[in-house]
């Protein structure tokens, strides 16, 4: 019992009155929680009109990663592919350019990647094709950037692709 202090009269002295009986704590730990990854409707919501990613949802309601993408297995929500890296679509790969629009060859570029190929087949390293690029003065895409091995690397591949296509 806790007491409660009150005046008396005019009296400043205190004395202890009980005024109000005591209150009893009462524990309820049963309540009603369905987590948010086990909600179809939440994750429908999120997941398909609201265009989330299964990362977006886990942060929103702390969640992991695993129990929301289990959550839309388990209600039969389809799972969006993995969005894959596409490059700089503002930047046409090397031997393309822009014109009104459309991509199409670009002459002096596309005499370069031969050249780089030629190079290749005749055995010099990635490394020698940049210090012989650098040597003749012929500009990367990002004009005025020396050519670095890797650069030579992705014209090499990115023609290959083209080729194949």
């Amino acid at each position: 019992m806790c007491p409660v202090y009150t005046q008396n009269g005019g009296n400043h002295s205190r004395t202890a009155e009980l005024i109000v009986p005591p209150l009893q704590l009462v524990v309820n730990t049963e309540f009603s929680y369905i987590p948010a990854y086990n909600d179809p409707l939440f994750l429908h919501q999120k997941y398909t009109l609201e265009n989330l990613s299964i990362a977006q949802i886990s942060r929103l309601i702390g969640s992991s990663k695993e129990a929301v993408r289990r959550g839309l297995e388990r209600y039969q929500i389809p799972i969006r592919e993995k969005s894959r890296h596409h490059g700089n679509p503002s930047q046409p790969r090397y031997g393309q350019k822009v014109v009104k629009g459309r991509s199409t060859e670009f002459k002096a570029e596309q005499r370069v990647i031969t050249a780089i190929q030629e190079m290749k087949a005749q055995g010099l390293s990635l490394r020698q094709i940049a210090k012989v690029l650098d040597q003749m003065g012929i500009s990367t895409k990002c004009r005025g950037k020396k050519w670095h091995p890797e650069m030579v690397k992705r014209v090499l591949a990115s023609s290959k692709v083209a080729h194949a296509n």
